[in-house]
């Protein structure tokens, strides 16, 4: 039989569907189902994967003979370290138009943290490209990280069954396609499982290679006969798999032999120790452990060699980060992989971003003819095109212009934000005459002029006008000399927007000054790599309060604002951050440096005077020394004087 193409209405677009099914017409999982449903599900398949598949009629049974669909299933847990990984995975997935609907990310958290704010906000940035999916972490046995990832997808698998009998392309995070995509739809057909060639370090011959017996022992401890194992070198694969017909008991089952082999591998490293010593004791071999972090892979392997035939298949191989470039071009797959310490020299390592991003940081230091550098390409592009959305966010920068290069800073960080934020931005300039003319503003920056007469430039009371002109819930006091790193003033934000704190300082207290021909290179090209690399070379002021702090708008004004009994420049700062723990707030920081932009040193980028440095320490001691009740009280003293 083939059907008509049939029409429904619309709403029917929004209906979950599976792609393979064998049903008889009066029960689909439970669900009521007629032949004309059968049709439209068969209509849906055709859109997505641009084949209509045949469907047979049998009495009251209706089959799909053709499954094509395949989905791509990922599992990770919410720390910062897969972030950025991922982000890059997403895009150079939507490069090749894989859909959201065959790409599953699913992701794991503590339930008794909760969900990672930074992730949750990732993968609402992305939620109109991936199916993401959020699982607890209810693991018993935690010894062995990579268990979360059969844990939480046997648990994907109990609440959508229809993946039992889909194909699923299981990948690492840390993978891309290269300059093509593999022949899946190949692949999918028939049922042996295809997995890349990863024999080097999982075939039998290398366990053997790790101590004698070995393989005895973990093919025993798991109930695997070894002779399967042995016969089948050829075809063993892991890394990326291409698996058929699994369901949530298939899961279940992964994630307990993974915690027995890896115990087993791990309490009898010294007895296998003795037994190669044993053996090779004349030979002046040095042990080398086995690697029992691929316990998950061995487990993978032998349980599809007991379920189905594998294969190795070429379009599943991957280059490595240290090869040729021409690899790039022979695989279609690169994996993020292999690179240590010791090689971070020449090559790209994932490892120096487990905290932070590898966004805008120096990174030329990567061989140029290797694979490692087209990753470093991907990276930089997804930098390059990254914009944070921050609608509810103010910055707030309150400005003197004293000498041509602090006008010269205050063009370039206005630059500088509005490339990196969608956000509000207000500048109010006090002084005798307006310096900061339209020619050095952005569009989409708003603009106060305030005539000052005032030698001394009263930052906390334009702060406090700004902050209570602001109309969004976070408010972001920035020095118009300072420039940090887009992705810890991002990082910052999440942490405030989420109210896990109420201030945050956007870097880790290294206030590092730049000047000369780094800073002439930044100003051209809003690059900060540069400064990046010769970190170490800067001087650095630590710990910093200044320069810049995110804050909820609410809790800021709470506190009573900025202290207005400052006058100019002094410890006005530190006594912010002494004010809001004393008041019970929040604070935290987050890693990474702060850099600023030298510039002449005028009479409000220092102590006025002997009286005003007085007056500034006695009031920071002031506050410091106080109760918070008494603290409260004294706030209420400034009310008349804040604007």
């Amino acid at each position: 039989m083939n059907p008509q193409t049939p029409i429904f209405p619309l709403s029917y677009n929004r209906i979950p569907f599976p792609t393979s099914i064998w049903a008889d017409s009066s029960n689909f999982f439970g669900t009521d189902v007629s032949f004309n449903y059968l049709q439209f599900l068969s209509y849906k398949r055709a859109i997505n994967i641009k084949v209509c598949p045949e469907l047979s009629c049998t009495g009251t049974k209706y089959e799909f003979k053709q499954i094509n669909l395949m989905i791509f299933l990922s599992a990770l847990p919410d720390t910062d370290y897969f972030m950025w990984q991922l982000e890059i995975q997403i895009l150079n997935f939507k490069s090749f138009n894989i859909i959201k609907e065959n790409y599953h990310i699913l992701i794991s958290y503590d339930p008794d943290k909760g969900i990672n704010p930074h992730f949750k906000d990732l993968t609402d940035q992305y939620s109109d490209d991936v199916s993401f999916f959020y699982y607890a972490d209810n693991r018993i046995e935690k010894s062995y990280v990579s268990t979360v990832r059969p844990h939480i997808i046997a648990k994907h698998f109990k609440e959508h069954l229809w993946l039992s009998v889909e194909h699923i392309f299981y990948h690492d995070t840390d993978i891309v396609f290269t300059d093509s995509i593999p022949d899946f739809d190949f692949l999918c057909i028939g049922d042996t499982w295809y997995f890349s060639d990863t024999r080097s370090y999982l075939d039998s011959a290398y366990i053997d290679r790790c101590a004698p017996g070995l393989l005895t022992g973990m093919c025993e401890v798991l109930g695997f006969k070894e002779e399967l194992i042995r016969k089948n070198d050829q075809n063993a694969g892991g890394a990326q798999t291409l698996l058929k017909n699994v369901d949530s008991k298939f899961w279940e089952k992964i994630e307990i032999d993974c915690n027995i082999l890896y115990q087993f591998l791990t309490s009898t490293q010294n007895k296998y120790e003795r037994l190669y010593y044993q053996k090779y004791k004349n030979q002046g071999r040095k042990y080398t452990p086995i690697s029992s972090w691929c316990s998950d892979m061995w487990v993978i392997l032998w349980n599809a060699l007991e379920r189905a035939e594998v294969k190795l298949h070429e379009d599943l191989d991957f280059c490595w980060p240290f090869h040729d470039q021409t690899e790039w071009l022979n695989k279609k797959i690169f994996h993020n992989a292999g690179v240590g310490p010791t090689e971070a020299k020449t090559l790209f390592f994932k490892g120096n971003y487990a905290e932070t991003v590898p966004y805008g940081k120096y990174l030329d230091y990567v061989q140029h003819n290797t694979c490692s550098n087209k990753y470093v390409d991907m990276i930089r592009q997804c930098a390059q095109d990254k914009i944070y959305q921050c609608s509810d966010v103010t910055f707030i920068i309150p400005l003197r212009i004293e000498s041509e290069d602090r006008l010269e800073n205050a063009s370039t960080i206005l630059r500088y934000l509005r490339k990196n934020f969608n956000a509000k931005i207000l500048v109010v300039e006090g002084d005798r005459y307006r310096k900061l003319t339209d020619f050095f503003i952005p569009e989409g920056v708003d603009y106060v002029f305030k005539k000052d007469s005032n030698p001394l430039f009263y930052r906390e009371l334009y702060n406090n006008w700004m902050v209570l002109e602001a109309g969004t819930t976070l408010v972001i006091k920035y020095d118009c000399d300072v420039v940090i790193p887009a992705d810890q003033i991002y990082r910052a934000v999440i942490e405030v927007r989420k109210g896990i704190l109420q201030v945050c300082y956007p870097y880790d207290g290294n206030f590092i000054n730049v000047r000369g021909a780094l800073k002439k290179y930044f100003v051209e090209k809003l690059d900060l790599a540069p400064l990046h690399k010769y970190l170490g070379d800067f001087q650095t002021a630590m710990p910093s309060f200044g320069g810049c702090c995110v804050l909820d708008r609410q809790a800021f004004i709470n506190m009573g604002l900025d202290n207005p009994r400052f006058v100019g420049w002094g410890f006005e700062d530190q006594e912010i951050n002494k004010r809001a723990r004393i008041l019970g707030y929040n604070l935290g920081r987050i890693k990474g440096p702060l850099f600023h932009l030298h510039h002449k040193r005028g009479l409000n980028s220092h102590f006025a005077d002997e009286k005003e440095t007085l007056n500034s320490y006695n009031e920071y001691i002031k506050v410091s020394n106080m109760e918070k009740d008494r603290l409260e009280s004294y706030i209420l003293e400034w009310d008349e004087e804040l604007i």
